[in-house]
């Protein structure tokens, strides 16, 4: 923690990051210690210190959600330590970072995300639920739901038939009841947008 004391010391920074590299094993318990361990040359070079993290603590949901992002570029090891720690989580800690999980499929080359949202889906109708919905609004980009997301839009609509396919009895009735209600609801304002609104 003496780079947080001192930040404007790089010299700390890098010999910090030349002790972590040299011997991972000795901090591997500590999550602080993985940002010195992996940074985009790590990765991009495949360096063998790399394999530590797969042992290595539990970080905060959003440092492994970071992982799926153009922040690092896509790699196995840094990818299964993330799924480890997401599912480490319970599902109503994870409710928090349903649109981050979702906006990580974008990045998700090597399809570890896609099936965290599966697993995660199976362990909690909650988890589903919110997870249906928050694809659903992200699979166009406008709000008449004419312009697909090119990037993510079909994964999405896969996804999501994914899910609401594996549900049967009591859950799939429940899912029914819930969509048709909310999918009610939202249809007013379609109904009310060709009348003259107020002041």
């Amino acid at each position: 923690h003496i780079t947080l004391r001192f930040q404007e010391v790089t010299i700390l920074w890098r010999e910090v990051t030349r002790l972590v590299h040299s011997n991972p094993h000795l901090v591997s318990d500590d999550p602080d210690a993985l940002q010195f361990l992996i940074d985009e040359v790590t990765i991009k070079q495949n360096k063998p210190e790399l394999a530590h993290i797969l042992t290595w603590a539990i970080v905060p949901p959003v440092t492994a959600i970071s992982f799926f992002s153009q922040q690092f570029p896509p790699h196995p090891l840094t990818a299964q330590y993330a799924v480890r720690v997401l599912q480490s989580y319970s599902p109503s800690t994870m409710l928090f970072y349903i649109p981050q999980l979702v906006q990580a499929l974008r990045y998700d080359q090597l399809g570890y995300v896609e099936n965290y949202i599966l697993w995660a889906c199976k362990q909690s109708q909650l988890i589903a639920h919110q997870i249906i919905w928050n694809m659903k609004t992200n699979i166009f980009t406008n709000e008449d739901s004419k312009n697909k997301d090119p990037q993510i839009g079909d994964k999405l609509e896969n996804l999501i038939e994914m899910i609401t396919s594996s549900l049967s009895g009591p859950a799939l009735r429940f899912y029914e009841r819930e969509f048709d209600f909310f999918n009610r609801v939202t249809n007013i304002s379609g109904e009310i947008r060709p009348y003259p609104k107020g002041a």
